[in-house]
């Protein structure tokens, strides 16, 4: 079990928050140890159980480090994929867009007049081009 013990400031001659330290303690069956985390300056400012989150994912990272990177890199590929769905539906927005004006401009460059009925058919017209 991992324990928060305790947390402080390393200060540098300014007094300004260099980075801040957190000391954990590990028990188990057959180990007892304590050791120190270096966090960044800002955690010297959050609550301890966000700071012991902080220190679980970095240690995770640490003795992890493949299954980490293949977890970022699952994220990443995540993204990519809802981005290109995005692009995707907007591309064919764009299409139906562009199919609908070309149908319009036709009808009136043919002389039609513009009415709710036209408008109806150069909708309906426009989906099928696409």
């Amino acid at each position: 079990m991992l324990d928060f013990l305790n947390r402080y400031p390393v200060l540098l001659e300014d007094k300004s928050v260099k980075e801040t330290k957190a000391i954990l303690s590990f028990t188990s069956s057959t180990i007892k140890a304590n050791f120190e985390v270096t966090l960044p300056a800002e955690e010297n400012d959050k609550k301890f159980a966000e700071t012991l989150k902080t220190c679980e994912k970095l240690i995770f990272e640490q003795l992890y480090k493949d299954k980490a990177e293949a977890e970022q890199f699952e994220k990443i590929n995540d993204a990519i994929a809802k981005s290109k769905a995005q692009s995707d539906k907007a591309e064919n927005m764009i299409k139906l867009m562009s199919a609908t004006v070309n149908d319009l401009i036709k009808t009136m460059a043919d002389g039609g007049k513009l009415n709710d009925t036209t408008l109806n058919n150069v909708s309906e017209n426009s989906s099928t081009h696409i």
